[in-house]
């Protein structure tokens, strides 16, 4: 049975790759073997942190704490928001802040730490969490070494979710998971795991009551949430520092603040919110230039084409295949003074060729991962044996960055990485580097998860100085707390199915509830072949991610708009003319994203967080999408959140429970009342769906670093027989925006109204 797979495997990479690159995949996979049974201990030791609480010091903002067997050092970053560290010896203590702490008192070995509405109560062997006199969390004390284990309790009622790229549910009790970024190996569909983005981070909220956890430790891990116990949460790491922040609040509050301390989302050029194009792969420029030209023939908008492997000179990473693409500079600059970009894919393997100036510089350079023997580690992926960067380190992002020049050289305004969690072809085992390679921050199992993000580190700045001062656009596979500093990222290689389409909107979901608010999936599954039908309903959907791209693998049927039918192409159209109508409503809500840290795509729990489902979602809180994710569905039966919602397709007005009709060419689509949405249709224009509105920022810029914008913040609230809507406005901007265009929808009926920006007020009878 065992030869007879491992036949099959040898048959199948033989077919994919030739029996060369075959071949080196067994060897590798021989010496990682051996590599890691040689340097990686099969016991790793721990040793359990005791109580009682002995004594404790307060000094700064830091308050040391002596155990039976360890310490703990607490530290408070806002009245809402601690972070801890475990260690077996002491700590110094943060002498360069000020005291933070409300209050500390010690009586009978118990510690009890108040931070605002936080207490912290550490008794002989647990923490209790308490959030607004509510126990949210009891934390026994860990076992810490070459294994860090940490058990929780929290409470019965509690969703928890977040970790990351899963393809698991919104609420992930009951999950057991993997914390080890892992390329699917061409398909994989709901339930498998892990996936790309890993992330230790994970919400527990109840009600309006909840909290963060961030664990601050890229090493392998694992994390049973209420799998094997009630209620309890397990999290180990293999190796590494124990320290972790806790933030207490609202939904809201805890992602804003959790923000704070991993970074919060970049602000993307506003094309990067189009239409994306993709296939494995455009092989030719003629067939580059075909498709754009089908495109402009058909009047459909795009914003980007994207390059898949094959543009490169034997998959030799920053050189282009000059006989297939002569000169891809001329078409990518064509694209581009018409609005639509060319973007191009980027792996971290370098062809092992001492003939190869980049792979000759990065052994002259020392820039290359090595095993614990100080030999580069040589893996086989698309160019055949391959050495990998070692991104930990500073001097090799550097020489990386400098690199991305190539792509401003050839027309490419944004870079696709790929295969950077880093996959490695195997024939048996994980499809990475050995455990036991070497990198400048240590040991692969220590930062592999990381690789992804420091690539992306090393890409964004290497395209900040080829950008023309325009912001730069990276799409990243892999990455890691952080990654949405620098980049969007999509659901990798999905299969072709109705559960995976299912499965799109809770992967959204936790990445945005991860921190990470521009995500996307390839519209269709990448791996398999679509009906038409299903491929209409995920590109329904896919038309309000934040990341909007088609993209399949290379052995699929064709899918671009018009690969299908006359019915299709027409209904395509009709989302690809909304996406863009909706771009201005779109951009403001990635500037939320980007100033406050919240999601794009929010769970409805978020906003009412009462109702938790994994099968609709909210677009900022004024817009909420109920998809159709089952074959031959005629009927969409659901609830509404709370108040009043107008259908987006005729303004008829719903409440509670709904049941509508729905045609291949529909998908149900809500604006909640007291909402204003910027759209552009005959240019930009207001819309007006009456009721109370607490506030709404419309903002819009010019996509430079240093950009020039119009921000006009809104309020609306009911004035006699009508409504008032009054604004407040900057940036620079302002004055080409002289006058606003009001559509006011009432009663089936749009009303437009003019009124110059200055009046800063609109009455709506």
């Amino acid at each position: 049975m065992i030869n007879l797979s491992l036949d099959k495997k040898l048959s199948d990479l033989e077919k994919i790759f030739g029996i060369e690159t075959a071949m080196d995949s067994i060897g590798y996979t021989i010496m990682r073997e051996n590599l890691d049974s040689k340097y990686i201990p099969k016991e790793l030791s721990s040793f359990p942190v005791e109580g009682p609480v002995l004594n404790y010091t307060l000094d700064g903002n830091s308050i040391i704490v002596e155990l039976k067997r360890g310490f703990l050092s607490i530290s408070a970053m806002d009245n809402h928001t601690i972070y801890l560290k475990w260690s077996l010896n002491s700590f110094d203590p943060d002498k360069n802040n000020e005291n933070r702490f409300d209050s500390v008192l010690y009586d009978d070995k118990l510690l009890t730490v108040k931070i605002g509405e936080v207490k912290l109560v550490l008794s002989d062997n647990a923490i209790d969490y308490y959030f607004k006199d509510e126990i949210v969390r009891r934390e026994l004390f860990p076992s810490i070494g070459l294994r860090n284990i940490i058990i929780s309790n929290v409470r019965e009622e509690s969703i928890l979710s977040g970790t990351g790229e899963r393809a698991l549910p919104l609420n992930l009790r009951g999950c057991k998971i993997n914390i080890w970024n892992h390329d699917a190996n061409g398909s994989y569909g709901p339930g498998d795991d892990p996936l790309y983005i890993n992330i230790p981070i994970l919400m527990d909220v109840h009600h309006d009551n909840g909290y963060m956890i961030f664990y601050n430790n890229s090493a392998k891990g694992e994390m049973d949430i209420c799998s094997e116990f009630k209620n309890t949460v397990k999290i180990e790491f293999m190796g590494g520092e124990l320290n972790y922040y806790l933030t207490f609040g609202t939904m809201k509050d805890i992602l804003s603040r959790m923000s704070d301390f991993i970074g919060k989302p970049l602000l993307p050029p506003k094309w990067a919110l189009g239409y994306h194009q993709s296939r494995y792969s455009y092989n030719s420029q003629k067939e580059l230039e075909d498709l754009y030209d089908k495109f402009q023939e058909l009047g459909l908008p795009i914003s980007a084409i994207h390059l898949d492997i094959d543009y490169m000179d034997g998959y030799r990473i920053f050189t282009v295949n000059t006989k297939n693409f002569p000169n891809l500079r001329d078409i990518g600059e064509r694209m581009s003074k018409n609005g639509t970009r060319l973007v191009a894919i980027l792996d971290p393997g370098v062809k092992w060729d001492k003939d190869f100036k980049i792979y000759r510089e990065g052994i002259e350079g020392r820039y290359f991962i090595k095993d614990p023997e100080g030999n580069v580690i040589k893996g086989p992926v698309w160019p055949g044996n391959s050495a990998f960067p070692d991104f930990s380190n500073d001097e090799v992002r550097k020489w990386w960055a400098s690199k991305y020049i190539f792509f401003k050289e050839n027309g490419i305004t944004g870079v696709w990485h790929d295969m950077n969690e880093p996959a490695v072809f195997v024939f048996w085992g994980d499809n990475s580097l050995p455990l036991s390679a070497v990198q400048s921050e240590g040991y692969h199992y220590l930062v592999h998860n990381k690789y992804g993000l420091e690539m992306a580190v090393a890409g964004y700045d290497g395209l900040l100085g080829v950008t023309d001062g325009e912001r730069p656009f990276i799409l990243s596979r892999s990455g890691w707390a952080g990654i949405q500093k620098y980049a969007f990222v999509w659901t990798g290689d999905t299969e072709s199915t109705w559960k995976e389409l299912k499965q799109t909107i809770p992967t959204i979901l936790n990445l945005g509830l991860s921190g990470i608010p521009f995500s996307g999936v390839d519209i269709g599954g990448f791996s398999g072949n679509p009906s038409e039908e299903l491929f209409i309903r995920w590109f329904e959907l896919s038309s309000f991610l934040p990341f909007f791209r088609n993209h399949s693998a290379r052995d699929t049927r064709r899918r671009e708009p018009w690969a299908f039918s006359e019915n299709t192409l027409k209904i395509i159209k009709k989302y690809l003319n909304l996406r863009y109508t909706l771009i201005p409503y779109f951009f403001s809500v990635a500037y939320e994203s980007h100033s406050k840290g919240f999601p794009f795509i929010r769970p409805v729990c978020m906003e009412y967080p009462d109702i938790c489902s994994d099968d609709v979602f909210l677009i900022g809180n004024s817009m909420f999408v109920m998809p159709v994710l089952r074959r031959g569905l005629k009927k969409v039966r659901g609830t509404l959140p709370p108040g009043r919602w107008y259908y987006f397709w005729d303004d008829t007005i719903c409440e509670g429970n709904i049941d509508i009709n729905v045609n291949i060419e529909d998908i149900p689509l809500f604006v909640k009342e007291g909402s204003i949405i910027p759209m552009d249709r005959d240019g930009l224009e207001f819309h007006i769906f009456p009721g109370k509105l607490d506030g709404f920022t419309y903002y819009d810029d010019d996509s430079k670093l240093q950009p020039k914008f119009i921000k006009i913040e809104f309020k609306m609230e009911e004035k006699n027989e009508g409504f008032i809507v009054t604004w407040n406005h900057s940036g620079e901007l302002m004055d080409e925006q002289s006058e606003l265009k009001f559509i006011a929808h009432k009663e089936g009926k749009e009303i437009q109204m003019i009124s110059k920006i200055s009046d800063r007020m609109l009455y709506v009878t």
